[in-house]
């Protein structure tokens, strides 16, 4: 779709619409997200994007290692500064100081966001864009640029959080999102029942499942299963400051013939899991990949530790999972309770989940997992995209 790269100046490709993205997300560091996914699609359609990486919310506690860890990251990031992806989508890992509490910092925040953003609009041939956000510290941005519509993209239950992240303002723009959206799209059905309280115009729209989890046809054992005994217990995903580590390791300890398998990135150190035998650590993995972990796994997990936070999430892997069809075990999560109801076993505290996974192990019932595969056989990553973009349309005319 490339036509022609100027110089100095804007490249020209065919599009339809212009969308200006902030992002909750950094497209270089983290796992793919909806926001990730459904950007990629817009883009080969031939819609012009400019995704701008997560701009922060504020700082989280330096006291923690992990803290610096993604520090170091980010500068990685940075460093790409504005990235002309392919075609006609643009990245912009802007230059800011993430002390949004301070009103200096904002200012100058917010004068150094205008020049970047201006800059990287101007390469991209954009002029006036229909703007989503999904996260909560771009609102002050947002009258800065002349836009067709705004839409707000709620993924999670932000204030709860970050209530207690320093030098953030969190709750304020969100409430500031909340009123001023053309539209609000949640991830999660608690979170759009919440927010249609306060206004009109909240559409629930959960995330799609990749391809790979949706094909049926059966995937040989991987390799770096084979030689780890069942039953297996397994999880993927970021392993972050929610994840529920303590629950795992008083889980292997108390049953040293269960493994649990942990796929992903860990954020932290976890010293008493990495000490037992029966749980297995394994990097980030393609789709495919997890969707072979998945279907030679006995019981898939949903370990986080109970919070608002988690309480009114919704996990893109839950929908994985129960494409796979296999027997799931969760914290209480309204999304798992009231969309699919039976579909998980439903968990608190390491008495509870124990009893629960082994209730999971014991579960011989083809129609259950029938039932699983059936909620989310429809459930596509295109289709998430393009009800989302349907949005944008009916709030452009």
């Amino acid at each position: 779709m490339l036509i022609a790269l100027l110089s100095g100046g804007a490249i020209k490709v065919a599009s339809e619409r212009e969308i200006l993205w902030f992002g909750g997300m950094d497209w270089w560091l983290h796992n793919p997200s909806s926001e990730k996914r459904w950007v990629e699609i817009y883009a080969r359609q031939g819609h012009r994007i400019l995704f701008i990486n997560s701009i922060g919310v504020g700082l989280p506690n330096l006291g923690e290692a992990s803290t610096w860890k993604r520090g170091v990251q980010k500068l990685s990031s940075l460093a790409r500064w504005l990235k002309h992806e392919y075609d006609n989508l643009f990245i912009l890992s802007p230059l800011i100081i993430p002390l949004w509490s301070n009103d200096y910092v904002q200012r100058f925040n917010l004068f150094i966001l205008d020049w970047q953003i201006r800059y990287a609009m101007k390469k991209a041939g954009m002029t006036t864009p229909d703007i989503v956000t999904g996260i909560p510290t771009a609102a002050p941005m947002i009258n800065r640029i002349e836009h067709r519509c705004l839409i707000y993209y709620v993924m999670d239950f932000y204030s709860y959080y970050y209530e207690n992240m320093s030098f953030s303002r969190i709750k304020e723009h969100d409430e500031m999102l909340v009123r001023s959206a053309d539209a609000v799209v949640c991830a999660s059905l608690s979170l759009s029942r919440q927010i249609s309280r306060e206004r009109s115009n909240v559409v629930h729209i959960p995330h799609g499942v990749d391809a790979a989890f949706l094909d049926e046809t059966p995937r040989p054992e991987p390799a770096f299963l084979r030689n780890i005994p069942r039953p297996r217990f397994t999880y993927w995903g970021q392993m972050e400051c929610m994840f529920d580590h303590m629950l795992i390791a008083e889980m292997a300890q108390n049953n040293p013939s269960w493994h649990f398998i942990l796929i992903g990135r860990k954020t932290h150190v976890y010293p008493r899991l990495e000490g037992l035998s029966n749980v297995h650590f394994f990097p980030s993995m393609n789709y495919e990949a997890l969707r072979s972990a998945g279907e030679h796994s006995d019981v898939l997990l949903m370990p986080w530790q109970e919070s608002a936070w988690i309480l009114h999430s919704c996990p893109i892997k839950y929908r994985e999972y129960l494409a796979i069809g296999k027997p799931i075990v969760s914290v209480p999560i309204m999304e798992v309770e009231e969309v699919y109801p039976g579909a998980a076993y439903i968990a608190s505290g390491v008495e509870e989940w124990q009893k629960a996974l082994k209730k999971a192990l014991d579960e011989q019932n083809s129609d259950l997992v029938a039932y699983r595969k059936n909620c989310v056989k429809d459930a596509t990553v295109e289709a998430a995209a393009a009800s989302f973009l349907s949005i944008i349309e009916k709030c452009t005319g």
